[in-house]
């Protein structure tokens, strides 16, 4: 019988020493652990504020960026500011807001800019 097909006899010692090797650096591990005890507990403290800090980040990620607008048609939101040539961006009071929207024709609006559906 040749060694060089699959499932050949070499394929599972292979597969067993590997498999020895991992155990051991396992047993290794858990031995070196217990012997500091200071290590361990730092080691455990690091990763437990790297879980959590990676938890904050990606749930503040998902808060500000990610999850979708609480009112319907949030993909059709703009802002809107004024410009003049000292200040390339002036934000709008309400009554400027209200001026605007009463110049645009009834046929193009439809909402009223602050989350109420016409």
């Amino acid at each position: 019988m040749s060694d060089a097909g699959f499932g050949a006899a070499s394929d599972v010692r292979d597969i067993f020493v590997h498999d020895s090797c991992v155990n051991h650096s396992i047993a290794a591990a858990a031995l070196s652990l217990a012997r500091n005890k200071r290590s361990t507990v730092l080691t455990i403290l690091c990763i437990a504020m790297g879980v959590a800090a990676s938890a904050t980040a990606l749930s503040l990620a998902w808060t500000v960026t990610l999850r979708p607008l609480p009112f319907p048609n949030g993909d059709r939101m703009m802002r809107v500011w004024l410009t003049s040539a000292e200040n390339p961006r002036l934000d709008m009071s309400i009554p400027d807001l209200h001026d605007i929207e009463a110049s645009i024709p009834a046929s193009d609006v439809e909402w009223d800019g602050f989350g109420e559906q016409d």
